[in-house]
């Protein structure tokens, strides 16, 4: 299955919207997928469920690009300085597409309204 539809899978399985991002991405024997679940739950909903934070699905993309690119050691700076000029062009482009990073800006509903209850639960 191609992680795309996974991440759709996931989602549709009440996963929250960074875990379904970041699963997916999860090569085995790197991380496993229950631990994957564990580091990404906090960044649902705008990060702790409260919607102003940044968007689940770009920290879902974000921890998916520091897992492949991010330090190995504490002095390797070569790659802290890569995986952040990936994560800024990530965020740029998500921006672009989404007309914002914040979760609620996203859905274009605040996030625990009963409008969203209605919409996303």
């Amino acid at each position: 299955m191609k992680r795309e539809a996974q991440a759709v899978e996931l989602f549709l399985k009440k996963h929250t919207c960074s875990q379904s991002v970041f699963i997916p991405f999860c090569e085995p024997g790197v991380l496993d997928e229950k631990v994957a679940m564990k580091i990404s739950t906090i960044f649902g909903s705008g990060t702790c469920g409260t919607g102003t934070g940044p968007c689940g699905t770009a920290s879902g993309a974000l921890l998916t690009i520091s897992m492949k690119h991010g330090m190995n050691n504490s002095e390797d700076l070569e790659a802290k300085a890569h995986t952040y000029a990936l994560g800024k062009s990530f965020l740029t482009q998500f921006k672009d597409r989404m007309g914002a990073c914040s979760c609620e800006e996203v859905l274009g509903v605040t996030i625990g309204s009963p409008e969203y209850e209605q919409k996303f639960q």
